[in-house]
């Protein structure tokens, strides 16, 4: 076993251990089973989410702060077109190719961006990501640069 893969292995045994010691209620009765799930968890995690990309904490909170005001930004805007009676959307669909790297990167990427108002990940085929925008007014490009800008920084790559 890898450094690597050893330091991502206990970072998430700890965090299911948190996780699981939160849910049981600080309760050892069980703490056998708790032992298997934190196991079971951790192991299906390295399997499916290999580490190789690490998350840096200070990015990741600039990330969740930018995400939540473009959300709130955005899902005021698909608010106004909403409401207003005399322009109604315009939906277009935009190709963008991604600088992130393969992996969870794109995936964040194409996630967070089905997750803001107003656009939705349609499908991805290697670097190329089409978008599917609400309103052919908003800068689709822009915000996927904005976006790949954060994650890159949060998982420890060039911004």
């Amino acid at each position: 076993m890898s450094k690597t893969m050893a330091w991502a292995a206990l970072r998430r045994a700890g965090f299911f251990a948190a996780l699981w010691w939160l849910l049981a209620e600080s309760d050892l009765q069980a703490a056998w089973m708790g032992g298997f799930a934190v196991l079971a968890a951790t192991a299906t995690s390295l399997a499916l989410i290999p580490p190789s990309h690490y998350l840096r904490a200070w990015p990741a909170l600039a990330f969740l702060g930018f995400f939540l005001r473009n959300s709130i930004v955005s899902g005021l805007q698909v608010a106004r077109l909403a409401l207003n009676p005399r322009r109604g959307p315009t939906p277009r669909c935009v190709s963008v190719e991604l600088t992130v790297p393969a992996g969870a990167p794109r995936l964040i990427v194409a996630g967070a961006l089905g997750l803001m108002p107003g656009t939705l990940s349609v499908a991805l085929d290697g670097a190329r990501l089409k978008i599917h925008a609400l309103d052919s007014r908003i800068p689709v490009a822009a915000e996927v640069a904005a976006l790949e800008s954060h994650v890159a920084r949060m998982i420890g790559g060039q911004a």
